[in-house]
């Protein structure tokens, strides 16, 4: 019996090299069911969210984040299985 394979989630903001605000908003698409989880480049977990009935999903900020470059990346979870991580997006906190 082979391991079902689930798609990666897709990260439309911020998009790549944007300049985001102190408080950056992370938004894409995935599987309607699943949950997507989205994390810094080291795998600092940003925060987990159930995908709407839409297919998007949405993870805020809940704090201010320091000024600088960042990268991050999404997976989503459907049925217990994990998709592989997004590629790395970067983006600039600007204030």
């Amino acid at each position: 019996m082979s391991t079902p394979i689930v798609d990666k989630p897709e990260i439309i903001l911020p998009t790549e090299g944007a300049e985001e605000s102190l408080r950056p908003t992370f938004i894409g698409t995935a599987i309607i069911g699943g949950k997507v989880t989205v994390a810094l480049h080291d795998g600092t977990v940003l925060g987990s969210v159930d995908v709407m009935s839409s297919g998007q999903w949405q993870v805020p900020s809940l704090s201010s984040w320091e000024k600088g470059k960042y990268k991050v990346k999404a997976r989503q979870n459907v049925e217990g299985v994990d998709s592989e991580w997004t590629e790395l997006r970067t983006f600039t906190v600007v204030g």
